[in-house]
């Protein structure tokens, strides 16, 4: 006997969520099993990853316990994306890498006050700067196809809206199902697209 679509969908909301979970926890440990990698900007292939030029698994920290290089200078690239260090950072934005703090879900009020820094391609995975990004669409346009498909990355719930409404032709669906917002959308979307949410 075949399941009525309505129960099957029912049935997969439930265990998607487990999925996802167990898949965010080997995320999360996946630099215990394997060699960190980064995604450059551009088109989604081999070529375009990058081996970080330090293990971060073993990254070291001063004793104020900011990160910090071999040469024992500080490591600004990763002090600027941590939210915790906001405080540290505001004082010092001579040093900080604007591409990261543009990324940094807490540094709104620094980036509002320095639009003319903010790289527009980063502040696409900023869940905090809805406002900002729906408010200068023009600089997101100016990034091309990128910055739209970063959106994709963003798990504030609300840019499933901007997406579809904008660019759907560009979403990523495969980046998309760490949104919560993703089973909110319709059911013709949620079941096209369903396979996308599973890897």
């Amino acid at each position: 006997m075949k399941l009525p679509t309505e129960v099957k969908l029912e049935i997969l909301k439930f265990i998607i969520p487990k999925v996802l979970k167990l898949r965010g926890f080997f995320l999360k440990n996946k630099h215990k099993l394997t060699k960190p990698r980064y995604r450059l900007p551009g088109p989604h292939n081999e070529s375009n990853y990058i081996e970080p030029k330090y293990d971060v698994s073993e990254q070291k920290y001063n004793s104020e316990g900011y990160p910090i290089y071999e040469d024992g200078s500080l490591n600004w690239r990763l002090i600027s994306e941590d939210p915790k260090a906001i405080d540290f950072i505001s004082q010092n934005l001579d040093k900080v890498d604007w591409s990261k703090l543009s990324s940094n879900p807490s540094a709104i009020d620094i980036l509002e006050n320095n639009q003319d820094k903010i790289d527009w391609l980063y502040i696409c995975i900023n869940e905090n700067a809805l406002r900002l990004i729906e408010n200068n669409l023009d600089k997101i346009d100016n990034e091309g196809n990128d910055a739209w498909s970063w959106l994709s990355l963003n798990t504030n719930p609300k840019v499933i809206d901007l997406l579809t409404k904008h660019h759907p032709e560009l979403i990523m669906w495969t980046n998309m199902k760490d949104n919560p917002g993703i089973y909110e959308v319709n059911e013709e979307v949620y079941r096209d697209n369903l396979l996308y949410f599973l890897y």
